[in-house]
């Protein structure tokens, strides 16, 4: 007998965008990413009324952060949710948080319910992206009529920068810019290109994908954007034109999470139902461990239990990834590991053959 189991768009940019990606896509490695149902939301005041329209922001964008999709209130699933988002809630509060200018400001913080935003995301056929994430490091130059700046953390100016990634669902992590990064980096080597710089320079960061940015304003108060983006040996070039340059610095997170969420999330055009067979499951612990992870992956909708022997366990498991998709998704993690071609043997093909590791 089975067991049945159920588991918990752009930015508008004056002018033109021309992209060219030098190489093919490829997979980026990622750490998981806690904060993505805990949302941050301006507010004047705290009120009832105000705390009504910062909840259907904050649910807007943690399903943004949750799919990758930049603009999710035109669905219809989306729009009767946003009709009482406090369905979606665990609580919120009222509480202060720095502004730009160094003073202070009042927010509203949202923290919703995992299981409740994922069964809304997939209601609305949102794309699945998982909360494993690349932290980015990006290296930001801006020139305008008053001479050339550095984005590095710490100052005012990041906050645009920091604050929108956030939304979007990544870390983006800002050069310190302290007398090691300026042995090796100036504003200028962002602005001329000078990458052998640049790359040393990322080493000591670890971050999973490097971004290089060079901004230059025009005496029309247009800007003209260069992006570089690393991953490995792969380089991408983007160039990008815009009209107000009071908003390069989300345009460019903008950017960079179309880039990495096109790569990283699925798409729910169909469901999948894949044939696992897993190994390694000889207790009542690593049972237990197993369904604990396979209810942490976004990516599995639901499982079913087909059979068990002693030498493995066998489900089918419903999601909207292709198996050679999934494949690479669970290879990221340590618990599961793909059996190698000898103790595949006499298997079909059609079944994917794990064994489990046990939790980190």
């Amino acid at each position: 007998m089975g067991f049945r189991f159920s588991r918990r768009i752009s930015t508008t940019v004056g002018g033109c965008i021309l992209a060219c990606l030098v190489g093919c896509a490829v997979e980026v490695h990622t750490e998981p990413v806690d904060w993505l149902f805990d949302v941050q939301v301006d507010v004047d005041e705290r009120t009832r009324s105000s705390a009504s329209i910062a909840l259907q922001k904050a649910l807007r964008t943690c399903l943004m952060r949750v799919s990758g999709v930049a603009e999710v209130a035109d669905i219809p699933v989306v729009l009767d949710a946003l009709q009482d988002p406090s369905a979606y809630l665990i609580q919120y509060r009222f509480t202060t948080a720095p502004d730009r200018s160094g003073g202070s400001k009042d927010i509203l913080v949202a923290n919703f319910d995992e299981e409740l935003i994922q069964q809304l995301a997939r209601l609305a056929n949102l794309p699945v992206w998982p909360v494993d994430r690349p932290t980015v490091l990006l290296w930001m130059s801006h020139r305008d009529r008053t001479g050339l700046v550095m984005l590095q953390s710490g100052e005012i100016s990041s906050m645009q920068v920091e604050q929108r990634a956030r939304e979007r669902g990544i870390e983006i992590v800002l050069p310190l810019m302290d007398l090691t990064d300026r042995q090796r980096v100036t504003r200028r080597s962002v602005e001329g290109g000078f990458w052998i710089d640049v790359r040393e320079a990322s080493t000591r960061y670890s971050a999973d994908l490097v971004v290089a940015v060079s901004s230059k304003e025009n005496v029309f108060g247009e800007a003209r954007i260069l992006i570089t983006m690393w991953y490995g040996a792969t380089e991408f070039t983007s160039i990008m034109q815009m009209d107000d340059v009071s908003h390069v610095g989300s345009v460019v997170v903008d950017h960079i999470v179309d880039f990495v969420s096109n790569r990283s999330a699925i798409g729910r055009e169909s469901q999948q139902i894949l044939r696992l067979r897993i190994a390694g499951i000889d207790s009542v612990r690593a049972y237990a461990q197993l369904l604990s992870y396979l209810d942490r992956l976004e990516f599995v909708d639901r499982y079913e239990i087909m059979s068990y022997t002693s030498q493995w366990l066998e489900l089918e498991v419903y999601t909207p990834s292709l198996a050679s998709r999934f494949e690479a998704l669970v290879e990221s993690d340590s618990e599961l590991t793909t059996m190698n071609i000898e103790a595949r043997e006499g298997i079909p093909d059609s079944v994917l053959h794990y064994a489990w590791q046990g939790e980190r």
